[in-house]
């Protein structure tokens, strides 16, 4: 069985990096790429994926907020959130919002 896995990230190298390193693995596929917020708000339940990697800070709109607003429309999908920025409150707050895992992305 593959997880299926879809990307929230703004920065569209490191977004495609993510992807190529994903479908690398034998067990993981990404089955959608999203390079702003508001465009992931709306389509990922279309996606039911299993794992969505979502960037803390995107420009448009916090990763936190698509996580809370998704959640109860998503119960079966886990989210990881990404940051590059070394900030306690941004790392504690997705924690909070049920997220279960954060990243640190060093660019």
């Amino acid at each position: 069985m593959s997880i299926s896995i879809a990307i929230v990230e703004d920065e569209k190298n490191y977004n495609n990096a993510l992807k190529k390193v994903i479908d690398y693995q034998n067990n993981m596929k990404v089955i959608a790429q999203f390079f702003d917020g508001n465009t992931a708000l709306k389509k990922l339940p279309d996606f039911s994926p299993n794992v969505v990697m979502m960037d803390i800070q995107l420009q448009d709109i916090l990763g936190i907020d698509i996580i809370e607003k998704l959640k109860k429309e998503m119960p079966t999908t886990q989210f990881i959130l990404g940051t590059s920025f070394d900030n306690d409150e941004l790392i504690l707050n997705p924690l909070k919002a049920d997220a279960k895992r954060y990243y640190i992305e060093r660019l």
